[in-house]
């Protein structure tokens, strides 16, 4: 199987995994609410091999462990051919012979069915959001996450100086989204990172769109779409090294602290790459 199809069929699962997350896991009790935390737990992998084999309808021959290693390492090059199959099948499509086949530039019917889940997901709840919300906190939590997204560009534009007081007003201290933007910060203070330079960085974001899709009486479950482009450039090589270029669903877990509602967890896809 090419490079490719490895990664195609990865992401897949992957996102069909978040999925599962979003809408069955969190009423599992070790739940967290962070998908990067369950995901690494033994009980997840074992409830989603429980729902893989009845979305195949068929007891497969995954065993849990191994669809954890599937979902948070890739799939090895020596993948044997039964696990290629049942992932494929759990994907929606009759093997991995038909996903083979499907165009990349064409959305997976796997794709289609997680883009009905949240169309018909938000649908759903709607008269629930109503309920809890008024527009006024509608619109409260969407400027939290505009603000939040600012203050995260702000602070990659002020490297190689940290500094982290804006975001703190927006995010938790304690939560994953905070401890990432802070890893960020610095490595590429570290390693001399900047996207302030030279004169005409193209770095840049852009949110699309914001949907509230649950609230809890401690809790905010609201997802974006959003496009990144940071251009990160070496200040000692002076030449550009690493881009992040992704247009991505993101995920955020909004917690309320000191009586004021911040992120506390935000999921999405999307890795940097060397620049050549």
């Amino acid at each position: 199987m090419s490079k490719h199809l490895y990664t195609r069929l990865h992401k897949e699962f992957l996102d069909k995994a978040r999925n599962f997350h979003i809408k069955h896991f969190c009423n599992h009790l070790e739940y967290s609410g962070d998908f990067n935390i369950d995901r690494n737990k033994d009980v997840f992998g074992r409830v989603l091999k429980e729902f893989i084999d009845k979305e195949t309808g068929e007891k497969n021959p995954i065993n849990h462990r191994t669809v954890l290693n599937i979902l948070n390492a890739g799939l090895a090059p020596n993948a044997r051919a039964s696990t290629l199959e049942i992932i494929a099948k759990f994907l929606g499509y009759g093997g991995f012979d038909s996903f083979s086949k499907t165009s990349s530039d064409k959305p997976s019917r796997n794709s289609l069915n997680i883009i009905l889940a949240v169309v018909l997901t938000v649908c759903c709840m709607g008269a629930v959001v109503l309920f809890f919300l008024s527009r006024n906190q509608e619109n409260e939590v969407r400027k939290i996450i505009e603000n939040a997204n600012r203050a995260q560009f702000e602070a990659y534009k002020a490297l190689p100086e940290i500094n982290t007081k804006d975001l703190r007003k927006y995010y938790t201290d304690k939560g994953s989204a905070l401890k990432v933007i802070e890893d960020i910060l610095k490595r590429s203070s570290k390693l001399k990172r900047v996207i302030n330079l030279p004169a005409d960085n193209p770095s840049y974001y852009t949110v699309y769109e914001i949907n509230i899709l649950k609230q809890e009486e401690d809790k905010i479950l609201a997802e974006s779409k959003e496009h990144w482009y940071l251009r990160w450039y070496n200040i000692e090589s002076d030449k550009y090294e690493k881009k992040y270029d992704e247009t991505n669903t993101q995920l955020y877990i909004l917690r309320k602290e000191k009586d004021q509602w911040k992120i506390d967890a935000n999921d999405f896809t999307g890795t940097a790459t060397d620049i050549k």
